[in-house]
């Protein structure tokens, strides 16, 4: 999924996000929780903020029942609030958060700092 930002980020322009530890932990932990409350939904990004030291921050949320990292990156992309956020330039890490569910149902979270 890091690649896929990259790779779209490049074609727009902007330089590369890094994988950071500390947005990956606010965002594996929400995709399981989206799960289980059945539907999405954003956090604070307060706490985000606040817990990575940043001073900028940013979330995408999505669910798939496609396999591929590829559809629900094209649905990201489709959305000018997501690909607002995946290109955003004051943005430079992310987390990167996936659950399955039972139902075969991929829950993403995309959590950026700046």
């Amino acid at each position: 999924m890091i690649a896929l930002i990259n790779g779209q980020r490049a074609a727009a322009g902007v330089g590369p996000l890094a994988a950071q530890s500390c947005p990956h932990g606010y965002a594996e932990p929400w995709s399981p929780r989206m799960a289980t409350a059945g539907g999405l939904s954003h956090q604070s990004m307060s706490a985000l903020l606040s817990g990575c030291g940043a001073h900028a921050a940013a979330e995408n949320v999505g669910m798939t029942s496609d396999q591929t990292p590829d559809a629900l990156m094209a649905l990201f992309m489709g959305s000018p609030e997501h690909r607002a956020n995946i290109l955003d330039p004051a943005l430079r890490g992310v987390g990167i958060g996936a659950y399955r569910d039972a139902h075969g149902t991929w829950w993403v979270t995309q959590d950026f700092v700046g």
